[in-house]
């Protein structure tokens, strides 16, 4: 492998393309955790090097295959059992649940990520609508001990057409950083 060549993280959001080879990978197993129709269009070649470049990969789609899947459950559980309207995915990557959940159409959900990771998803996605209104903001990442929402105010991540009756659900990165620099895991949090 070359040090810079297509098989290498470059930025952080190459790990989306191999998350998103991962869930292409599983949706193409008959017995996957995962169905998402978007995954391998979404991760690409890109991806799918990347992927194949680390030791272990069939492990780890398994990993990101079980993930997905109790994440997905959570979400659509939180969001029907809590009544949330709005969902904040920070560092949402290549997400694509808002296409491929059953979500309520009047749900908000919010989308916070570098900015190299929309161009391809955008192009992707644009002709497939998704069921919950869904937005997409580019916001730098997290720095060690820098709480996301201080950053960046409610009212910026949550713009308003119409009051919220409840607090939003933010999934993905939690709003900080581990000690370290590492971030933190995924969660489902109503915050």
């Amino acid at each position: 492998m070359a040090p810079d060549g297509p098989d290498r993280i470059q930025h952080v959001s190459d790990t989306a393309l191999m998350v998103a080879a991962c869930r292409a990978i599983e949706t193409a197993r008959a017995d996957g955790l995962v169905r998402d129709p978007f995954a391998e269009m979404l991760a690409g070649p890109r991806g799918d090097a990347i992927l194949r470049g680390i030791t272990g990969w069939q492990l780890m789609c398994f990993g990101i295959g079980v993930r997905t899947r109790f994440l997905d459950d959570l979400v659509v559980e939180t969001i029907a059992r809590e009544n949330i309207e709005v969902v904040l995915s920070v560092g949402a990557g290549l997400d694509t649940r808002p296409w491929r959940l059953e979500l309520p159409p009047e749900l908000r959900w919010i989308e916070a990520d570098f900015r190299p990771v929309y161009p391809a998803a955008v192009a992707t996605l644009s002709t497939n609508p998704p069921s919950a209104w869904r937005t997409a903001s580019s916001l730098s990442g997290p720095t060690p001990g820098d709480p996301l929402l201080q950053r960046y105010p409610r009212r910026m991540l949550l713009p308003r057409s119409r009051p919220l009756e409840k607090a939003p659900v933010t999934i993905g990165l939690s709003s900080q950083c581990r000690p370290g620099g590492q971030a933190a895991g995924p969660e489902v949090e109503v915050v």
